[in-house]
């Protein structure tokens, strides 16, 4: 079975992190195999807790807006330090519009720009071997599926 592990970079919000529910329904909708996800929240979770809660996961992917890039530079790097073979996946709109700043970075090992649904879907099925990746944006957004709350502790939010 895949285990992949999505957390948001800290930030101060009250919001769930809808966009990587989006991913999160997505790529268990279209993903071939076994599939488990689970989603984190840099605001309510230590990096203690979050690098023990991604504990045998395949993938981790961080997601964050431009504030908070420093976060998920710092994370990538404690995830590479303590699980040295768990790929790494910047994504959200601050590596969007900075990806000079993740391109060249060690401790990531895909860069998603734009759209991040069929982009991991790519990086999880092995169709794309390149760091950078970024898809023409799903224009039938009805073919998308609903968040996947069931990832996440709405009792959080």
């Amino acid at each position: 079975m895949l285990k992949v592990s999505f957390v948001r970079a800290r930030y101060p919000s009250v919001w769930e992190p809808t966009n990587l529910m989006y991913v999160s329904a997505f790529i268990k909708n279209k993903y071939k195999g076994n599939l488990e996800v689970q989603i984190l929240d840099g605001f309510f979770d230590s990096d203690e807790q979050i690098l023990n809660k991604i504990s045998g996961s395949d993938y981790v992917g961080f997601s964050g807006t431009t504030p908070q890039v420093p976060h998920i530079k710092k994370l990538s790097k404690l995830v590479k330090k303590e699980y040295p073979s768990m790929k790494t996946i910047a994504g959200g709109y601050g590596p969007s519009l900075q990806p000079f700043t993740f391109l060249n970075d060690s401790t990531i090992d895909y860069l998603i720009v734009g759209e991040g649904e069929q982009s991991m879907l790519d990086i999880l099925n092995g169709v794309t071997t390149e760091k950078l990746v970024s898809n023409k944006p799903i224009m039938d957004i009805d073919s998308i599926p609903n968040p996947d709350r069931d990832s996440i502790d709405l009792n959080r939010y």
